[in-house]
């Protein structure tokens, strides 16, 4: 295609973080004296698979992106107080997909027109198994859009318009 340079990247990344909020040498004091003790847990993994097209039609230059991503995260909560002898332990898991696609199309060294639309989809679990044994599921979707003129009244300054809706 008319001088297309085509680029695929794929990223994935992950994270596991643990945080005690009394872990010193004294834990044993705070636990006798009815202080809570809490632990927390996260683990988080996403990846993304992009594509983008470049594409030039004489002075018109287009770039065209496609991609799609996934994340999925869960908290552990632990949280004891002995002194009201209270045990409670809660885990929140959310996993989304989106899909979006950008395009900028620079007409000329002047006019830039922009756009772009993202669909995403969640899934939260909220499971809470001591006391209340409370189970509950969240699945919503929102989608976002952008639409964008700029026009450059010389190469390090412009004017621009935008519409837009977010989540």
């Amino acid at each position: 295609i008319f001088g297309a340079e085509n680029i695929i990247n794929f990223d994935i990344s992950g994270r596991k973080r643990w945080v005690n909020t009394h872990a010193s040498w004294w834990d044993t004091w705070l636990l006798a004296t009815g202080e809570s003790w809490d632990t927390s847990q996260i683990d988080t993994l996403n990846g993304e698979l992009k594509y983008t097209l470049k594409n030039d039609f004489d002075i018109i230059k287009n770039r065209l992106t496609l991609g799609v991503d996934l994340f999925t995260a869960e908290n552990k909560l632990l949280t004891i107080t002995p002194l009201y002898g209270t045990f409670n332990q809660l885990k929140i898991k959310k996993e989304t997909c989106g899909v979006y696609v950008s395009d900028r199309i620079d007409i000329s060294k002047y006019l830039i027109i922009n756009a772009g639309f993202r669909e995403e989809w969640a899934k939260y679990v909220f499971d809470q198994a001591e006391n209340t044994g409370r189970y509950s599921t969240k699945s919503p979707k929102q989608d976002a859009f952008d639409l964008g003129v700029e026009y450059k009244y010389n190469l390090e300054g412009g004017i621009y318009g935008r519409i837009s809706r977010s989540f």
